[in-house]
């Protein structure tokens, strides 16, 4: 039988960074915005499904904290976007 003292770390490595204090401020709010661009991309691909007859499903509806189909787009979505056409258009 293994002692505590033997057991390792079983987090990835870029949580026990973050845990550790290793990643700076602006790296962690790229990472939340990358992660919140992901999400809404998705939701939003979901909530605006035209073909699904019951949406809420779809999206673990919960009254208390849905999003309406009309809700607009965090900040970082917009930005990204401009980001995106800037890259793809010629200069």
């Amino acid at each position: 039988m293994s002692s505590p003292q033997e057991k390792t770390a079983t987090l990835p490595d870029h949580i026990l960074r973050m845990i550790n204090g290793e990643v700076s401020p602006e790296d962690k709010k790229e990472m939340y915005n990358n992660s919140l661009h992901n999400w809404w991309m998705e939701y939003s691909a979901r909530k605006n499904n035209e073909e699904e007859e019951h949406v809420s499903d779809s999206l673990l509806y919960d009254e208390r904290c849905h999003l309406p189909r009309t809700v607009a787009p965090p900040a970082c979505v917009a930005e990204r976007k401009m980001e995106e056409a800037a890259k793809a258009s010629p200069q």
